[in-house]
């Protein structure tokens, strides 16, 4: 019967393994490379080709090897674990091992780290601006306390008199009007000397 194509390269690498060894090897890899073409030196739709590509052969060597670390389980009398914990009451009747899985999910762990990192920031976001927030208010509250005490002798008399609950009779403006201007200008004068 006839061989295949295929058949007949697998027999001729063998051979050539079997005679040459890993200089041959060598020489089919550098033979191979000259073939290559990097993904950033192709326009886009072959980029986006020689990447579907990688990814289903990547699938199909993830598959291969599932199924080989099944058939080595199955080989050696291992039953696969269905949780996460760890089980010592697995054990399986022609032997005595004992089947442990420890959770080790690489990408949950790493989504958690990443998840954690994130509200340690904002944490830390948050506080500052808690900080920032509490010395706005206190500088707020300083400028009302510094509004709310009259600056000049007249609006000084216009508050006493509003307190006192007195009409804005014009004499009795003036004499308070005046009588703060002298305690004003004596106060500069006492800040002076």
């Amino acid at each position: 019967m006839a061989k295949s194509h295929a058949e007949r390269q697998k027999e001729y690498r063998e051979r050539k393994k079997a005679e040459q060894g890993s200089k041959w090897l060598e020489n089919e890899s550098k033979r191979t490379k000259r073939y290559y073409i990097k993904i950033g030196e192709l326009d886009k739709s072959e980029a986006r080709k020689q990447r579907r590509k990688f990814q289903i052969r990547q699938l199909k060597y993830r598959e291969k090897k599932r199924k080989e670390a099944e058939r080595h389980n199955v080989e050696n009398d291992i039953r696969p674990s269905t949780s996460n914990d760890v089980q010592s009451n697995d054990v399986s009747s022609s032997s005595t091992r004992l089947v442990v899985k420890l959770s080790t999910n690489k990408r949950r762990k790493c989504s958690e780290k990443k998840l954690k990192n994130r509200i340690e920031y904002l944490e830390r976001v948050n506080s500052s601006i808690e900080k920032r927030n509490q010395s706005l208010r206190k500088k707020m509250s300083r400028l009302r306390r510094q509004t709310n005490s009259p600056k000049t002798p007249k609006s000084k008399s216009d508050k006493e008199m509003r307190e006192a609950g007195i009409d804005p009779n014009p004499t009795i403006k003036k004499k308070l009007l005046f009588a703060n201007c002298i305690s004003y200008q004596l106060k500069q004068k006492s800040i002076c000397h």
